[in-house]
């Protein structure tokens, strides 16, 4: 099967995660300052959010570090959803495998190995 790499040779994957997690972070960090009350807890969240943003990013960058970061900000999420309830952390434990099957699995692993990405 053969994988659809954009003008800098990245593969569509890849490019559609980054926007993904750019876009995500965004607008999550636009709704929390636009609904939330200023308070400690507002800064971690909107802190946490950007981390969406930057990993976004850097993956579009095609540093390998930033696949690990998107993988544990969603792992984070299904943990933190486990607290309140099973139901609510089984979508993000589903998402976190499919961001690990398209981060590290086949499709984008030999984007990852070439010397230029550290």
């Amino acid at each position: 099967m053969a994988m659809t790499r954009d003008s800098r040779g990245r593969p569509f994957e890849v490019t559609f995660t980054g926007w993904l997690f750019i876009a995500v972070g965004i607008l999550a960090t636009a709704n929390q300052l636009s609904h939330g009350t200023l308070d400690r807890w507002m800064i971690v969240i909107v802190l946490e959010e950007c981390v969406a943003i930057v990993a976004g990013a850097f993956l579009l960058r095609g540093a390998r570090w930033a696949r690990w970061l998107i993988l544990a900000w969603v792992a984070g999420h299904a943990v933190a959803f486990a607290f309140l309830s099973v139901s609510m952390a089984l979508p993000h434990v589903a998402l976190t495998l499919v961001f690990a099957y398209v981060l590290l699995g086949p499709p984008t692993a030999s984007y990852y190995r070439r010397d230029q990405h550290e």
